[in-house]
């Protein structure tokens, strides 16, 4: 498998996956509409309105395929973009279409959507939806891009195809609603408002993408045993306990972090297929020899930061660890004998404190016997005389 797949993914609204480096700016390659520049906390409204008529939806209508019931043909793809659309309700004519594409307009309500009985592709990618509780159950829907919104929570979600979900830039601080999605694959929830993991109750998940976001607590993930891929990029992470039961990881970014131990980087070494990581930007990036250091508390590595290891690296990693082993077993050696003669002190201390008493009581018996003997002579005499 290719570096290329452990990017950043996204999807273009062609349906096709375009993996790019994920060390550019999340702003920078998906711009945000004119609508996005206002007051963060403030959600934009329409001007006027705005629906999307018959000549906006046949120009925007391609790719000719056969109908769901395979008696006929029609035009299967609608895309309509950029046109400040407000009101999508005129979708219900065309309910053999099953690739949607509304980007960049001011459509706030979706539940038109649930007009269409075979869509697999929803972009609304750039609107001013709030929330898509509207958007009943869609059989056979496999992808949903909602980037750029303004959703701040999830309602329950129940597509049962569905294995792509894209919710970056949107107001979420709080994930939940996605236990129902047993397809599910693929999770982005970029720049948000994310403090923690928790919510992310979609077992099936492989790819999770939570970068720039304000998470400093990894809990409530040990049931995400299919993830692979995990992007944890511009967050507040100081602990990685919360990871430590992912028996499926292999590629893991914590760029920008707050990671300062190479001890805290060391509790990963029980993750069995983690191969690559990316912990450039965290304060043990800066410190004398990093990849070294990292190698040695996760010998199994092939990648650090995007560049792969040399032989020599493994060398130098296995030459350290060695070496410490050596002043570790030292220092343990060192620590026993320091105990024994300790030991040893202390007994002599206690015998020495047992030969004292004897003394004094042998004194004292000889002081005692001596008294008795006065006495007997004392008595002695008397008889005598009398």
């Amino acid at each position: 498998m290719s570096q290329e797949e452990y990017d950043d993914e996204e999807y273009d609204g062609s349906g096709q996956e375009d993996y790019e480096d994920d060390e550019n700016e999340r702003e920078s390659e998906t711009p945000l509409d004119s609508a996005r520049s206002v007051k963060e906390d403030e959600i934009p409204k329409a001007l006027h309105n705005n629906p999307l008529t018959e000549n906006h939806a046949s120009n925007g209508l391609s790719l000719l395929a056969k109908t769901g019931d395979g008696l006929g043909h029609a035009y299967v793809r609608m895309e309509v973009k950029g046109k400040e659309i407000t009101d999508i309700s005129v979708i219900k004519r065309y309910a053999h279409v099953r690739y949607i594409d509304f980007s960049s307009n001011k459509i706030s309500e979706v539940s038109a959507l649930s007009n269409l009985p075979h869509v697999l592709y929803i972009s609304l990618k750039n609107n001013l939806i709030e929330t898509i509780e509207g958007l009943t159950p869609r059989p056979y829907l496999q992808v949903i891009n909602l980037e750029g919104n303004y959703i701040s929570q999830l309602s329950q979600l129940e597509h049962p195809m569905l294995s792509t979900l894209n919710l970056n830039h949107n107001r979420i601080a709080t994930l939940g609603g996605l236990a129902k999605l047993k397809n599910l694959v693929v999770l982005e929830v970029r720049a948000n408002r994310l403090t923690s993991t928790a919510g992310i109750d979609a077992p099936s998940i492989k790819e999770l993408y939570l970068a720039e976001n304000n998470i400093s607590s990894i809990v409530s993930m040990d049931h995400l045993v299919n993830l692979e891929v995990l992007h944890l990029r511009n967050n507040a992470i100081s602990k990685l306990e919360g990871l430590c039961k992912l028996p499926s990881l292999r590629y893991l970014n914590l760029r920008d972090n707050k990671i300062d131990s190479y001890e805290e980087v060391g509790k990963l070494k029980v993750l069995p297929n983690l191969k690559r990581i990316v912990l450039e930007g965290n304060p043990i990036s800066s410190s004398n020899d990093y990849r070294i250091e990292v190698l040695v508390v996760l010998p199994a590595l092939v990648q650090l930061d995007k560049v792969e290891f040399a032989p020599e690296d493994y060398e130098d990693a296995h030459e350290v660890t060695q070496e410490r082993e050596a002043e570790n077993q030292l220092a343990e050696e060192a620590k026993a004998a320091a105990l024994l003669e300790a030991s040893k002190e202390r007994a002599y201390e206690e015998e020495g404190e047992g030969d004292g008493e004897y003394q004094e009581d042998d004194q004292e018996y000889n002081e005692n016997d001596g008294d008795e003997n006065d006495e007997n002579d004392e008595e002695y005499y008397d008889d005598e005389e009398q």
